[in-house]
This record gives C-alpha cells, structure tokens and sequence, in this order.
C-alpha cells in the first residue's frame, strides 16, 4: 500500500504491517488531497475492499487577555508542557505567570527574563490555573487534545481551580463533584467594572456576579474539607 500527497509524491508505504499479512499505514497528515493505491500479493488475486480511517484533531483553543493580570486555564492537553512552548503564541507579550499549588499553599512562578535556576514554575496543562501579566492584548492559542476527565484534589481553604471543560456550565453542575464541599467561587474578570465576579451559595441568586464556569478562565474556590475535583467533558 502506497500513500501520495498532490504532487503524487510518496508520503508512506506498508507491505504486511497490519493483521493476517495485510498492510496497514497509520500516520498524521496535514490538510489536503491524498491517494492511496494498493496492490495485491498474487497477480490473480482480487482486493475486494480496504478500510480508511480519518480522525480530525481538536482545533486549537484561543483565550483573549487583556493588558495586566489575567487569570487564566486552557482546556487543551499540550503536546510539549513546557512553559515557553505553552506560551510560544505570546511570546514577548508577558513578563510573569504565577500559579497557587493547593496542596502545599505555596506559589509557582516564572519570569521569562529571569535566570532559569530561579523559575519555581516550568509547566502548564489542562489542570493548570495560572495568573497572567500581559503587557500588550494578546491572544493565547494552545494545540492540544481535549481532555475528557480531569481530577484536582482541594485542601481545605482557598484553591485556584482549572476548568478543563469546553462548555460554559452552571455552577451546580460544574462543580458537582464537590458539592456540599465549597462556600464561594471567585474570579477575576479586567474586563468589568469591579474586575471580581463572586458566588456564594449562601446569598440570594440575584446578589451573586458569578452564575457559570467558562473555558479559558480560573477560579478561586473555598472548600470545607479535603475533597477531590472531577470535571468530564
């Protein structure tokens, strides 16, 4: 079996990988025009189908940010976690990221300026909220896989959340998985007046700035116990 571009260059060729002697290419393509020819062992023999299977990668996810601090969390799993090659998009356009570990309470940060040595914070992925400052408007553009389940454990107190998820969600439903477990969610919007949007399950509704989770954005979160956060697409 033979794989051509266009051109009607060669771009892959099998003879017997797959099962039982048949051959079988598997490999990623840009878009574009493709043929496939292939032939069978005897010269008397007939070929009677073949089976081709296309699987479409997720488009890339894009989050606008605004000049200052921007809080953010992409809903892609990266192919290369490391932090330059996250940011690569924006690249210039941001002095300082800051990420909260839940677990330990202490702060991650990275300044691309800076000595390597000195970056306490060296990956980001789909479970990784993080602060942002953007020295320009910017957009942030992440290639990746969509994450289907994603599991972060809470401390007691005050977490940084990601929200992995690729639709807007009701509060309730967003954070079932914890439910009983948090008092308030908080984030930070510079786009609005206060900046702060703020739940309390405690409050009316109608007092409440917060109703959903988005992707593309991190949340503060306060629980009041050691709980473990599952999101599913």
């Amino acid at each position: 079996m033979w794989l051509y571009d266009d051109a009607l260059s060669q771009v892959a060729y099998d003879d017997d990988g797959g099962i039982d002697y048949y051959p079988c290419i598997t490999t990623t393509l840009s878009s574009g025009t493709y043929y496939v020819r292939a032939n069978c062992f005897l010269s008397n023999a007939i070929l009677s189908s073949y089976e081709i299977v296309l699987t479409g990668a997720p488009p890339d996810f894009s989050q606008a940010l605004a000049v200052g601090w921007n809080l953010v969390s992409i809903p892609r799993i990266p192919a290369t976690p490391a932090i330059d090659a996250y940011l690569a998009s924006i690249e210039g356009l941001y002095d300082s990221v800051m990420s909260y570990e839940n677990a330990t309470q202490t702060w991650l940060s990275y300044n691309p300026a800076a000595p390597e040595p000195s970056n306490t914070l060296t990956t980001l992925d789909e479970s990784t909220p993080f602060w942002i400052n953007l020295l320009a408007p910017a957009t942030l553009i992440v290639g990746g896989e969509i994450p289907t389940h994603t599991e972060q454990p809470l401390a007691p107190g005050w977490n940084l959340i990601a929200y992995p998820a690729q639709d807007a969600r009701q509060i309730s439903i967003a954070l079932d998985s914890i439910a009983d477990h948090y008092a308030s969610v908080y984030t930070f919007s510079p786009e609005t007046e206060s900046a702060w949007l703020r739940y309390n399950a405690d409050r009316p509704p109608w007092t409440n700035s917060l109703t959903t989770l988005s992707p593309g954005t991190a949340y503060w979160v306060e629980v009041n116990e050691a709980c473990t956060l599952m999101i599913d697409d």
